[in-house]
């Protein structure tokens, strides 16, 4: 009895002893030449392919029209024509004005005519033979007997815009005063605002 117990205990030893112990992993095969078998499964992706086999998809080539698109440096596509609308638009438009030159006015006249044009934005000529500075404004008038007669007036606040006093710039000058004739005291005249207001004629 105790023989057969002691040869369980020893043949439970020696199956607890393999179990623990690891597995030895024979070496790949060697070729008749010598050297270890390639795995053909690793070498796949390097093997040349056969005839007829399929290859994987491979992106298509640019069109001549793509690669112009996105060729560094290669010109632009052309841009298609403008319809005949846009063209007529564009001859319609006008160009800036400028504000350098003289101000817009229905008409040209002589100053003994500026009274039949109240209201209206005029271009009045005449020569100016009388000037005078109050120190708060400059009358320029185109009669000696001013009174009651057309004439321009320039406010003390414009006089550094002009080279020099306004009394002296225009006098025995013909010139063209442009803007809106009003009436002040029954006496037509034109309020000169900006110096682009007087053009001088003649020296």
């Amino acid at each position: 009895m105790r023989a057969s117990a002691r040869l369980l205990a020893l043949l439970a030893l020696l199956l607890a002893s393999c179990g623990d112990g690891q597995r030895e992993v024979a070496p790949p095969p060697a070729d008749p030449a010598g050297e270890p078998a390639v795995d053909a499964a690793a070498d796949a992706g390097s093997a040349p392919a056969e005839a007829g086999a399929e290859s994987p998809e491979q992106p298509a080539a640019p069109t001549p029209g793509d690669q112009a698109l996105t060729t560094a440096g290669a010109d632009p596509p052309m841009l298609p024509p403008r319809p005949a609308d846009q063209e007529e638009a564009l001859d319609e438009l006008e160009p800036w004005k400028r504000l350098d030159g003289p101000p817009a006015f229905e008409a040209v006249i002589p100053w003994q005519e500026a009274h039949q044009h109240l209201g209206k934005r005029m271009a009045v000529e005449g020569r100016i033979v009388r000037s005078y500075n109050s120190g708060r404004a400059c009358f320029l008038n185109f009669a000696e007997d001013w009174k009651g007669k057309f004439h321009g007036v320039i406010f003390a606040s414009s006089f550094p815009e002009y080279a020099g006093p306004p009394e002296q710039l225009f006098l025995d000058k013909r010139i063209r005063l442009i803007g809106k004739i009003s009436e002040h005291q029954g006496a037509p005249q034109i309020v000169i605002e900006e110096p682009r207001q007087i053009l001088v004629l003649d020296d």
